[in-house]
């Protein structure tokens, strides 16, 4: 009877906490510029021109297949790019979270901690909604480790992990760092044919995707992929910027990787735990994915992309069963309060005043260009400031530019060609007769391949490009004429737009094209004579 009461008792608390986080999240939704990057490409999608953003030329510019899909899917019907992400958005985020609280967590107090510590976490919170990825990427990560957690290893539970690390990289390439470990020590303790065919199809999904991405776009990886890590900024400069890049966590959101680094010491407590060496493969994903993350440096995006790993340790920790006396809540409550006293904005605390308050603008970026994305946008695209006489998103409060009303103004019923490098919100809203050739190289193939102009002040992930001599006039006359007057970059250009452009698929050209293109190749003999000539080019264009 005592035990009975026991467990209604935590039954109730967590049910409680779940409802807190709901409206947590709930008063925190709001978009992101990038999203209607994305956008962009469903509409023209789902209007019958294909999964292109500029609808002359096949580039992804979206790095999460998955998520494209799911959010055309509901599209679809509603027609509109305001609700649905965000309702669908928050539905995943309270999936993720449900899942971890009744399935992962080892108990009742533990779940209830656990859902305390992430509606804490400015950077899950702040994600669980944006129109980006993070919430299938939240829900996949919470199947994958229920499973991996809770039942037993056999062939089944194997494909069923394989297939969702599979789609988990399908929505994010990058993920599959943080599942890569967790495979490995269930494929060596299986260690069979069978076990290697059903991880093999596990992954049929991203081996699709990656066919179908070579032969629609011409290559495997995003545009973005080529166009952020194609810099020729020096690693050692990287590996700085990703430092910055935790330091800022640290500065406005310490809970973060207070909780990651948490999962570090737990990990080396329990050597003595029978499971310590399955728990330790699942530290070894969130180690590999945190050095990627400095190795890359980081983010423009404070946070963004510390939430998974976040999730994922806060996962790791709360599988345990630990035993709590009373003393030890009190100290766990002194820890939060402080971490919390010392966070930036804590996301339980957001109102409709966020971004207006004078202090509050001072943060939007630090002096390594970090920026409080939501901060930025709230008041332009938060659900909680939603008013019924207008249509998000709004007016952003701080400044008299609207980048909706903007790209309202760019629309024409003829194709036009234009240049600017916010192609967010104003791309979307510009509609598919505007060709926007971007300088940071995001959404163009060729830019996204030339060297990026240096320069010591550089945004993580905004990577300047000069835009050849020629290459505007050559997309207005539609590529009739090219006149690139570099000559290297103009002879590159004509084999590039042969695989972006070319209407026939499988041309006998077009296919020899995307195979010296990913080989290092584009039919001239000397190809390390173009890789000098690009390089010599951007010291020209530095000196400039």
């Amino acid at each position: 009877m005592l035990m009975s009461k026991s467990i209604r008792k935590g039954n109730y608390i967590l049910f409680f906490v779940l409802a807190v986080f709901a409206i947590i999240v709930y008063r925190n939704a709001w978009l992101n510029d990038d999203s209607y990057i994305t956008f962009r490409t469903i509409d023209n999608f789902i209007s019958g021109y294909g999964l292109r953003w500029n609808i002359a030329e096949r580039v992804q510019t979206y790095t999460h297949p998955l998520w494209l899909f799911l959010l055309s899917f509901f599209y679809f019907f509603s027609r509109e790019f305001y609700f649905t992400p965000l309702f669908v958005s928050m539905f995943l985020s309270l999936c993720a979270v449900g899942i971890f609280a009744l399935k992962t967590a080892s108990s009742r107090i533990m779940a209830s901690i656990g859902v305390i510590v992430l509606f804490s976490s400015k950077a899950f919170v702040e994600y669980c909604t944006s129109g980006l990825e993070n919430p299938l990427s939240y829900l996949l990560a919470a199947l994958f480790f229920m499973v991996y957690f809770r039942s037993k290893l056999t062939l089944r539970s194997f494909f069923y992990l394989s297939l969702m690390a599979s789609l988990a990289v399908l929505n994010r390439m990058d993920m599959f760092l943080i599942y890569f470990p967790s495979l490995v020590f269930c494929f060596f303790r299986l260690r069979s044919l069978k076990a290697l065919i059903l991880l093999i199809l596990g992954f049929l999904p991203v081996i699709a995707w990656e066919l179908f991405s070579l032969i629609y776009y011409g290559f495997p990886f995003p545009n973005t992929a080529y166009a952020k890590l194609n810099t020729g900024i020096p690693k050692i400069e990287l590996i700085q910027r990703g430092f910055y890049y935790a330091l800022n966590s640290i500065r406005i959101d310490p809970i973060t990787l207070a909780v990651i680094v948490s999962a570090c010491i737990f990990i080396f407590n329990i050597r003595n735990d029978k499971d310590f060496i399955k728990k330790l493969a699942v530290f070894g994903g969130i180690f590999l994915y945190i050095v990627y993350v400095i190795k890359i440096g980081g983010c423009f995006m404070s946070g963004r992309f510390f939430s998974v790993p976040f999730f994922v340790s806060a996962m790791l920790i709360a599988n345990h069963n630990f035993t709590f006396s009373r003393n030890h809540l009190l100290v766990l409550g002194a820890v939060w309060l402080v971490l919390m006293g010392i966070s930036q904005s804590p996301p339980f605390l957001r109102t409709s005043r966020y971004g207006l308050l004078p202090e509050q603008k001072r943060w939007l970026n630090d002096k390594h260009d970090i920026a409080d994305e939501q901060l930025f946008y709230f008041q332009s695209t938060g659900l909680l400031i939603l008013k019924k006489d207008k249509k998000p998103p709004y007016n952003l409060s701080f400044s008299s530019f609207n980048p909706a009303h903007e790209g309202l103004k760019l629309r024409k019923p003829t194709p036009q060609v234009l240049q600017f490098s916010n192609i967010g919100i104003i791309g979307c809203y510009a509609g598919r007769n505007l060709h926007i050739v971007d300088p940071f190289g995001l959404s163009d193939p060729l830019l996204a391949r030339l060297p990026a102009v240096y320069d010591p002040d550089w945004r993580p992930g905004h990577f300047l490009r000069k835009i050849p001599e020629g290459y505007m006039e050559t997309i207005q006359n539609r590529l009739t004429a090219n006149m690139i007057k570099d000559p290297a970059i103009a002879r590159y250009y004509e084999k590039l737009s042969i695989v972006t452009r070319r209407r026939n698929l499988f041309s006998r050209e077009r296919l020899k094209a995307i195979y010296w293109l990913n080989c290092g190749k584009y039919f001239t003999d000397d190809y390390s004579a173009l890789k000098n000539h690009l390089v010599q080019y951007r010291f020209a264009e530095e000196q400039k």
